[in-house]
């Protein structure tokens, strides 16, 4: 097993986890990564959830990253995810991020380039969320 290549922040924000991502990612990195955002979904008990990742510092990832960003989001899809939000500027990269993840097509995700604007559709969701149950 190899260095953990590319940071990343997670934290629970009320019912909205907020993920910083930097640098590129190896899959020890993604893997870090995934175990951070595991242990904050499971740590929720099954209540509903938004996602806001920030990924507007992320270089790249290498194959085996986006194989293990694969899995992630597979698991992703089945908890209690209302809403996705990823924040990204680089068009080259989102497309790479939208290629190698297609799981992402089975979420409710949204791409911005504005952090505030990710947040305010993440709240709404969750406020639309929150009425049809």
């Amino acid at each position: 097993m190899g260095a953990a290549h590319g940071k990343s922040a997670v934290e629970l924000i009320g019912d909205i986890i907020s993920v910083k991502l930097a640098g590129n990612f190896n899959k020890e990195g993604s893997e870090q990564y995934c175990q951070k955002v595991e242990a904050l979904v499971t740590s929720m008990e099954g209540r509903p959830f938004a996602m806001l990742v920030d990924d507007r510092l992320v270089e790249g990832g290498t194959p085996e990253a986006y194989e293990v960003l694969q899995g992630y989001n597979k698991w992703l899809s089945q908890q209690m995810l209302v809403a996705k939000a990823i924040v990204i500027e680089n068009v080259v990269t989102r497309a790479i991020i939208s290629q190698r993840t297609p799981e992402l097509a089975q979420q409710n995700t949204r791409y911005f380039q504005c952090v505030d604007e990710a947040n305010d559709w993440l709240t709404s969701s969750m406020k639309l969320s929150r009425k049809s149950t």
